[in-house]
């Protein structure tokens, strides 16, 4: 498992950069190009080669499907889910930037592999940045934490006169220390510079990139059981959805014209009264404070995730449907789900999640019924993310002792399993990537009240394939 694991590790690493995530350039930073960076592409070990080619194989013969991604916000046109095949290459050739025109590219035949910077933008020398900036990117690791310990949350997330910040030159120049010392400050991973990169795409060495990876303990992309995310509904379970986001459209439209008054709401009686005590809760009021302030849904899509109480305990709420904060709950779906901010990030195709199942929750996936999310569902664009996580998960509970636990009979309590979800209509997912404080994740965040039809169940040896396909949103028959 060691070996397999460390390969995707290696793959997770890279993916960004390997799919045209990262545009390739040299010399980012310093004018001067005392720095001279390496712009071949990444290398990627043998092992994760036969591993990833492996992969790409299993996911073409898994269900015998293919289906290319959308970012764009109309709903495409997908006959069926048996018509689809699970194509990583048409998945991480397809990604689109918020502004596809930000940049020029040499092509690979005419040019240099250079990146050249944006038009009619001028930008300062390093040396003009302020003297936090430069300590940084000096590695002056004593300036750093005396620095640190007067400093707000806004001043070490500053976007610096040379358009970069902190953490992305930390980063850039493989200061490790100083990353580290960043983190802790709770710096924002989710800042891009003016190359539109995130700190992560510009780490030097995949020790800094290993600081970016969530922690082993985390159920991201793994669910320990369906019940927090889903319920089986009878037939009327698209009417349930469909009234559901009634009211969540409701109190969208009766409240935007002063988003000012929900964001408050949120902030007084849900932030500061039902996670006053979580985890992390000095992070998730900066997240909501600077949407406040900025009026931009868009914070909230970072507190969600960053790894802290936040975003479990919203789930968990959502599922038992839990009347304290439920208002203020509503106004962040509503938030999410309507605000015009996130046409952009706006996704329909596959997505990719981790579960570990009981036998009797692989009875509940009968070919044929339906589910509705109950929660907010992360997923990737990437199965392979979803089966690190799956194979990290499995490693953490042996690495603590815990051996797969077995039934009387010899069979395994909990299986593994890979859901494929078909998303198939505008706003039902949203490709937060940019957005997010793991850009590695590839994460695809499904919204509340879907509802979903199990289209196949593959079961092999140890490993469930599970797909699942977007319902068609209810229509009345009156």
């Amino acid at each position: 498992m060691g070996n397999l694991l460390q390969s995707l590790k290696e793959y997770v690493y890279n993916r960004r950069e390997q799919s045209g995530r990262v545009p390739v350039h040299l010399n980012r930073f310093d004018p001067r190009k005392e720095r001279t960076r390496n712009t071949s592409p990444p290398t990627t070990s043998r092992s994760a080669e036969r591993f990833i080619q492996s992969k790409e194989r299993d996911n073409q013969s898994c269900f015998g499907e293919t289906v290319h991604p959308s970012l764009e916000t109309r709903p495409i046109c997908i006959p069926c889910a048996e018509a689809a095949i699970t194509n990583d290459k048409s998945l991480s050739a397809r990604y689109l930037y918020p502004d596809p025109h930000a940049f020029k590219h040499h092509s690979a035949s005419g040019g240099s592999g250079v990146r050249e910077e944006p038009e009619n933008t001028n930008f300062c020398s390093w040396e003009e940045c302020s003297p936090f900036y430069r300590a940084c990117r000096e590695n002056k690791i004593d300036d750093v934490k005396e620095f640190l310990r007067t400093m707000t949350p806004e001043e070490i997330d500053k976007m610096e006169p040379n358009g970069s910040t902190a953490l992305h030159v930390a980063c850039y120049y493989g200061n490790i220390e100083i990353v580290r010392l960043l983190l802790d400050a709770d710096a924002d991973r989710g800042i891009t510079n003016k190359f539109k990169c995130l700190p992560y795409d510009e780490a030097a060495t995949d020790e800094i990139k290993a600081l970016f990876i969530r922690v082993p303990t985390s159920n991201r992309l793994v669910s320990n059981t369906g019940a927090v995310e889903w319920v089986l509904i009878d037939d009327d379970v698209l009417e349930k959805a469909a009234e559901d986001r009634g009211l969540i459209k409701y109190a969208y439209d009766t409240n935007i014209s002063n988003i000012d008054k929900m964001f408050d709401r949120i902030q007084k009686n849900y932030v500061d009264k039902v996670l006053r005590n979580s985890r992390g809760i000095d992070g998730i009021k900066r997240y909501f404070e600077v949407a406040k302030r900025e009026k931009n849904p868009i914070h909230i899509v970072k507190a969600y995730t960053a790894e802290t109480d936040f975003y479990s305990l919203l789930n968990i709420e959502l599922a038992g449907g839990s009347s304290i904060g439920q208002y203020e709950r509503r106004y962040i779906l509503a938030l999410l789900m309507y605000h015009p901010v996130f046409e952009k990030f706006s996704y329909a195709g596959l997505a990719y999640r981790g579960m570990m199942l009981t036998e009797t929750d692989v009875e509940q996936y009968l070919v044929g019924c339906s589910l509705m999310m109950k929660s907010f569902l992360s997923s990737s664009i990437d199965r392979k993310i979803a089966e690190a996580f799956l194979l990290q998960y499995e490693n953490m509970q042996s690495s603590i002792g815990l051996t797969p636990r077995l039934r009387a009979s010899g069979k395994l309590v909990k299986f593994s399993a890979i859901c494929t979800y078909l998303i198939r209509h505008r706003r039902t997912g949203l490709y937060i990537e940019e957005l997010s404080q793991y850009a590695n994740e590839g994460e695809v965040l499904i919204m509340p009240h879907t509802v979903f039809k199990v289209k196949k169940v593959d079961w092999k040896e140890n490993l469930i394939n599970i797909l699942l396909e977007e319902c068609d949103p209810y229509q009345s028959k009156q």
